[in-house]
């Protein structure tokens, strides 16, 4: 357990400044540690980070040796196999030989795959997968014969296996089945009729490997707790229960109160504090990269998140998909947009220009996906076929409602995606670059609107855009209405942003104007506008007030007083790309 906590998380509070006494630089913080101090770690004469430098002979694979050198991501796990190999034989007495074995087992199986793993532009993912399918748990069985003894395994690594004597854990609602969770614009009727994966075949799958399992055995103990942690009643498992009304063999029920002496829970939060070696890369960062709105509201949600995602430019490991994720679907509708509105920027959209842009969308789409970004994804099968066939759908919809709003409302196209790069604002003395780009900026009959549009969705009764106050903004749960505020203070800041075509816009956006999201999944309703204390209107002096409040979200983050501390709000941790590192992932 703990070596996979290490590979998952090498900021893991238990790897602390008491393990490098002596191997590095005393001034280590002991609940956060850099590449630096990682590699200053040394365990039976090896690191415990490998070197950049260090060479291939160092790593020699035993088994059928890969003719292709080794990438950064082989040579790390090769070293972690020495590793484990130096703990399992060392002579102090560290571990049982039960985890000896285990090690041994873990660092023989690092080696054949490392002899047997094909080149990767996207080795890191690879390795991880491979870690997660198989190195955890690798072979766990005492020494001796395989085939005998103890073997810990999940129920879905039994399928075709089959065993005389069985201990299930967990059997509780719940965990058997696990309870499954359906994130997608899919709905479920389309994902049946097109044959996709449906929430509910997971569930079969955990019942086949059950009950299969329990076909051949000659005895089975089945374990599930009556109480729960918060002492709360559970309830046993639907597979469970269903034997107690359908076996018609002999089952004996026993029930156990057992006392259950827990050590206390360890804080595993994460806690930087802002050392000057911390505040000078804050400071260098905010002087030389300019910051987006996005960028700023992720320290809104969670101050650690802006300091992985900003100030030390780490990025989420991309996995490897056939289908297009959220991100990618909301660029391949932002680039149809541009292309269909490339030749109306300046001019009024009347009527009759929306239903001849609308007979343009197919060509349009057909054409972003064929844009570079594009080309490893096919539309022609799988989930994109569906998602294709959708997108035109909601442009579609949205250009009909656009088409009525043209007959009594006079819209002019001023630009899209319009880049804001000559603001910035002062601090400390530190000047803060900006930089920000606008989906589509209009006007209706001399008043501007920002329109920013998104691909997912939002409910009728949604009060994301409705403030009773501006500081309702700052909370991290109006996200966004914190980023349109911030396209209304690029605005005022650089009120002529340029085009994508380098050339400036040649009107001067004025106070007041409105600020809406067009979601393009309800799109035919329009651009939802953002209040603030009721009113759509944002004029000079609600900007004014923003932007003191901007600052003082740069004042807190160049105190140093203040420690960088992980939200407290753990649901926003769901979708966050570095909550393995704090340990807020379902997985962990």
């Amino acid at each position: 357990m703990d070596w996979n906590e290490w590979i998952n998380n090498p900021l893991w509070s238990k790897l602390n400044v008491g393990a490098a006494q002596g191997h590095g630089n005393p001034s280590v913080s002991p609940t956060f540690l850099y590449a630096k101090d990682l590699r200053s770690l040394v365990y039976q004469g090896l690191p415990l980070i490998p070197s950049p430098v260090e060479s291939r002979e160092d790593l020699t694979v035993p088994v059928e040796p890969n003719p292709v050198s080794p990438d950064q991501a082989t040579r790390t796990y090769l070293h972690l196999a020495q590793v484990a190999l130096a703990l399992s034989e060392s002579q102090e007495n560290m571990v049982a030989p039960m985890e000896q074995h285990a090690l041994r087992s873990m660092a023989d199986l690092i080696h054949q795959i490392a002899a047997r793993l094909l080149p990767s532009d996207n080795s890191w993912a690879v390795w991880r997968k491979m870690w997660s399918m198989h190195l955890g748990s690798a072979a766990l069985n005492p020494e001796g014969n395989a085939l005998e003894g103890i073997r810990v395994m999940s129920l879905s690594d039994t399928l075709a296996l089959d065993f005389d004597y069985l201990v299930f854990s967990g059997l509780n609602e719940g965990i058997l089945p696990r309870a499954g969770r359906y994130r997608g614009m899919l709905s479920f009727d389309l994902r049946r009729a097109f044959g996709l994966p449906e929430p509910w075949a997971d569930e079969a799958r955990q019942a086949y490997a059950f009950y299969r399992l329990l076909q051949h055995c000659t005895e089975a103990l089945l374990l599930y707790a009556h109480s729960g942690g918060d002492g709360k009643v559970t309830e046993k498992s639907r597979f469970l229960q269903q034997l107690d009304l359908e076996y018609r063999g002999e089952m004996q029920s026993t029930q156990r109160a057992l006392p259950v002496r827990l050590p206390p829970a360890s804080d595993h939060s994460i806690r930087i504090p802002k050392t000057e070696l911390v505040m000078d890369l804050i400071r260098h960062k905010l002087s030389n990269k300019a910051i987006s709105p996005s960028s700023l509201s992720l320290y809104l949600q969670c101050p650690l998140r802006f300091w992985f995602a900003y100030i030390r430019d780490l990025k989420a490991t991309e996995e490897i998909d056939e289908q297009l994720n959220a991100g990618q679907i909301g660029s391949l509708f932002h680039l149809t947009l541009e292309y269909l509105f490339e030749t109306k920027e300046g001019k009024d959209l009347l009527p009759e220009d929306w239903n001849e842009l609308s007979e343009q969308i197919p060509q349009a789409l057909d054409k972003a996906c064929s844009h570079d970004d594009f080309k490893p994804y096919s539309f022609d099968q799988g989930v994109n076929v569906l998602v294709k066939r959708m997108g035109l759908q909601f442009l579609q919809e949205y250009f009909r409602g656009e088409t009525r709003r043209s007959q009594h409302e006079r819209i002019r196209l001023l630009g899209q995606e319009l880049k804001f790069n000559q603001a910035s604002l002062e601090v400390n003395g530190i000047s803060i670059a900006w930089r920000g780009r606008l989906d589509r900026l209009e006007s209706n009959a001399g008043r501007y609107r920002i329109v920013d549009f998104k691909s997912g969705n939002m409910t009728s009764n949604s009060k994301e855009l409705e403030l009773e106050s501006l500081q309702e903004a700052m909370d991290g749960e109006h996200n966004k209405a914190f980023q349109l505020l911030c396209y209304a203070w690029l605005a005022h800041a650089n009120p002529q942003p340029q085009r994508r075509n380098k050339t400036i816009l040649d009107e001067t956006i004025a106070l007041p104007l409105e600020l809406g999201i067009v979601p393009l999944q309800q799109a035919s309703r329009g651009a939802r506008l953002l209040k603030v204390c009721g009113q759509s209107e944002i004029d000079l002096p609600t900007v004014q007030a923003f932007e003191d409040l901007l600052r003082g979200i740069f004042r807190e983050i160049l105190d140093p007083q203040l420690p960088i501390l992980q939200t407290e709000e753990v649901d926003r941790c769901k979708y966050c790309d570095f909550n393995r590192i704090c340990r807020r992932s379902a997985e962990d």
